[in-house]
């Protein structure tokens, strides 16, 4: 296994610290420092102070020494990482202790706050930390030391982020589009060396914050009240799954990244990502961009419940307001779980809504092989930039649609009419939106982006 460049660097500074332990002897102090590392009051922080502390640590008396500047990690002891922490300091590998008082940072005008990871909890083979910062500026970065052995770390916050591994035990994510003064709240999930962390394996967190301009933040979501409570769900029907994505998304869904095959199959012009899709004011949103990544020239989100959940007859609904555009096309459909096995159109789909551009209606379309690819569907006028409900009731012999419980389609299956045989298998849950492709062309100068699609729930009803 390679030693990260980080880790290097850092052990590099050892023997350098051992050498000098010896060399300075018992150094004095003259006066008390007042700047966390700067252990011996000379206004700087130097390789002195890291010295200073390595003597300490190995029981050679500094002189006057100041505990407090001394304990840079804020752990309440002191040691050799305090040392090795001043050091790294020194040179230019970190620009801030944690444990420390919140300081301002020259970059910008920008914020910074570090401090302990606290409030962690037990879930399984996971564990959480929450805790808050305040920041000026709209980007803000946060690194995470989590020790040794983690494999993964996500950080949740309005958005919701995978964090990258840069180096060693570092982990990080950089969030934008925060307006200055405001409070973040986050949490981190991590999973380490395939069984249960505990509230010790994480060690800081750093949050740096600057005034660089980003993306505006998605904006919140009006609700204006004219969708009907979803009570029309039929009486003999039971809520069997759900997401109602209040704090992140659910662990029944999995993400497809990249362009697909051809785009998809339909020559779309976007690059998914899972970081396209999160969790703000209790909502899915999938976010479409406009932004090199991939070789594409857009991103936007696809995730599914394939491997997971699928399921074979039922009302399945979700509550959605939809982006408008030239070139947009946000979908909530369904494909058959023997897809790997039969491919398509054989696996059949069921798209319960699509919706493309600027149009003030909303497409449901079944697709299925009968000696050849065949599709049947129907539209509905909707605006489709309010909320709305969603769904279609689907048995052994029909499959209907419906917006906010209003039917507008029916789909005759019974006995497998017309080789309709695909519609009496499993099938599992997709959302996605799209950025071009055949059937809404691409996006041309009127497109707005960045586009939200939210999604206020998914629900799956089954009769008793």
């Amino acid at each position: 296994m390679k030693t990260p460049v980080s880790m290097k660097r850092h052990l590099l500074l050892l023997p350098i610290i051992v050498l000098l332990i010896i060399s300075l002897g018992t150094y004095t102090i003259l006066s008390q420092a007042t700047t966390p590392g700067d252990v011996n009051s000379d206004s700087s922080i130097d390789i002195v102070d890291a010295l200073l502390v390595a003597q300490y640590y190995v029981g050679l008396n500094p002189g006057n020494f100041n505990a407090t500047a001394a304990d840079v990690d804020g752990n309440g002891s002191i040691d050799i990482v305090d040392a090795l922490l001043i050091a790294r300091f020194y040179v230019g590998l970190i620009n801030e202790f944690p444990g420390q008082t919140p300081t301002p940072t020259p970059d910008n005008g920008g914020y910074s706050f570090t401090g302990v990871l606290n409030d962690g909890y037990i879930d399984g083979s996971r564990v959480a930390y929450t805790t808050t910062a305040t920041f000026d500026g709209s980007i803000v970065t946060i690194t995470f030391d989590g020790g040794a052995g983690f494999e993964w770390a996500w950080l949740y916050t309005p958005d919701h982020h995978t964090m990258t591994n840069t180096g060693g035990n570092i982990w990080s994510a950089t969030l934008s589009g925060y307006s200055a003064g405001s409070t973040l709240e986050y949490y981190f999930t991590v999973r380490k060396n395939g069984q249960e962390a505990n509230n010790n394996d994480a060690r800081h967190i750093w949050i740096v914050g600057t005034g660089s301009p980003d993306d505006t933040p998605a904006p919140t979501p009006t609700q204006p009240g004219i969708t009907p409570d979803p009570t029309t769900v039929p009486g003999d029907y039971v809520l069997v799954w759900s997401d109602e994505f209040e704090n992140t998304i659910g662990p029944d869904w999995v993400f497809e990244t990249g362009n697909g095959d051809g785009g998809w199959g339909n020559n779309e012009l976007e690059y998914y990502r899972q970081e396209n899709a999160y969790i703000s004011n209790g909502q899915l949103v999938i976010e479409a961009k406009q932004e090199n990544y991939g070789g594409c020239n857009y991103t936007s989100a696809r995730m599914k419940t394939q491997g997971k959940k699928s399921w074979c007859y039922g009302r399945i609904e979700a509550r959605i307001k939809l982006p408008m555009g030239q070139g947009i096309w946000p979908a909530f459909w369904m494909l058959g779980d023997n897809i790997t096995s039969v491919n398509w159109p054989a696996c059949g789909e069921i798209d319960i809504m699509e919706h493309i551009n600027n149009e003030t209606q909303v497409h449901g379309t079944i697709h299925w092989d009968s000696d050849g690819y065949v599709n049947y569907g129907n539209s509905t006028s909707v605006n489709a930039a309010d909320y709305h409900v969603y769904s279609i009731e689907w048995d052994s012999s029909a499959i209907k649609w419906f917006v906010d419980g209003n039917q507008y389609s029916e789909a005759n299956i019974l006995n497998n009419i017309n080789s309709t045989h695909e519609f009496h298998n499993n099938f599992f849950i997709l959302l996605n939106c799209a950025v071009g492709g055949n059937w809404p062309g691409s996006p041309d100068s009127s497109t707005t982006f960045p586009g939200y699609m939210y999604v206020d729930y998914v629900r799956v009803w089954q009769q008793q």
